[in-house]
């Protein structure tokens, strides 16, 4: 994780590493979305797993870090009213 150590790595800097990532735009010039910020925790949380197994870490600090959630979109038929309004 660039220069932080292992050993540096816990929850206080990842949650100011993933605040610092939300304020970034995506390639659309848009924030980054609460999608993307849960695959980025996803793919670090595998790594980190990784490092337990290996015996780098004692337990994986990324385990207590919380993300807003995000909805999938739904369907919707297009009535009249909908296109109306």
């Amino acid at each position: 994780m660039g220069r932080i150590t292992l050993e540096d790595f816990n929850i206080r800097r990842i949650r100011k590493g993933f605040d610092e990532i939300a304020q970034t735009t995506n390639g659309r010039g848009q924030l980054q979305t609460p999608s993307c910020l849960q695959h980025l925790r996803t793919t670090l949380r595998a790594a980190l797993n990784l490092a337990v197994r290996e015996g780098l870490l004692e337990a994986n600090p990324i385990r207590h870090l919380e993300l807003p959630s995000y909805r999938k979109p739904h369907a919707q038929v297009w009535t009249a009213a909908r296109v109306a309004e």
